[in-house]
Parts: structure tokens; C-alpha cells; sequence
């Protein structure tokens, strides 16, 4: 019997729906995101004063705004990168299924009998 590496499964299995198209927008969506988290920690920690004594750079409903726009950009991304992922899984699964069925019902009944038992 062959064997099958971890990488060719998991590269196969990525791009098997819609011949990958959905990959680069996959990739697309969880970089944005990490953009968008690694901004807004650096927007609060830029326009938060350090102590009372220092006056802020923006007002607090600029810097509330800034944070939530950010914030909602960012679950926009996971949401697509999620939709994404499912599509992509679940287009995978059902084709690996189908194949699976058509290759059992076409199989000799010699050969069905053994893969049964």
C-alpha cells in the first residue's frame, strides 16, 4: 500500500474546491484581519493618554469611533474568511463524497465485497 504526507492531503483538500479560487481570498481576509487587530492596538495605545496630567491627542468619541470602526472591520474579515473556509469545506467534502459513492457503486462486485467486509 502507498502512503500520503500530511502536506499533500491538506494542499489537495485546500485547493480541490473550485480549483483553489478560494485560497487567495482566504489568505486575503485573515491578513486584513491581522492588519486590522495590530491597528487598533496601535491606535489605542497611540491616542489613550499615559496619565491625567497629559492631554489627549484625539477627543474620546474620535477615539471610540476609530476603535470601533476598526473593531467592525476586523469581524467583517473573520466572517468572510469563515464563510469562505466553509464554502471551500463543504464543496471539498461533497465532491470527495460523490467521488467516494461513484468509485464504490462502479467497483466489481469482487472487489465491493472485500471493501464491505
Amino acid at each position: 500500500m502507498g502512503r500520503v504526507g500530511f502536506s499533500q492531503c491538506t494542499g489537495k483538500y485546500i485547493t480541490t474546491a473550485y480549483g483553489g479560487a478560494l485560497v487567495p481570498f482566504i489568505l486575503l481576509a485573515q491578513i486584513l484581519f491581522q492588519i486590522l487587530q495590530i491597528g487598533s492596538n496601535y491606535w489605542m495605545a497611540w491616542a489613550t493618554p499615559v496619565s491625567e496630567d497629559v492631554e489627549p491627542v484625539v477627543g474620546s468619541s474620535t477615539l471610540i469611533i476609530v476603535y470601533v470602526a476598526l473593531a467592525l472591520g476586523s469581524s467583517f474579515c473573520i466572517l468572510a474568511r469563515s464563510t469562505l473556509l466553509a464554502t471551500a469545506g463543504f464543496k471539498t467534502a461533497t465532491l470527495l463524497f460523490n467521488k467516494m459513492h461513484f468509485c464504490l457503486f462502479r467497483a466489481p462486485m469482487s472487489q465491493a465485497k472485500r471493501i464491505l467486509r
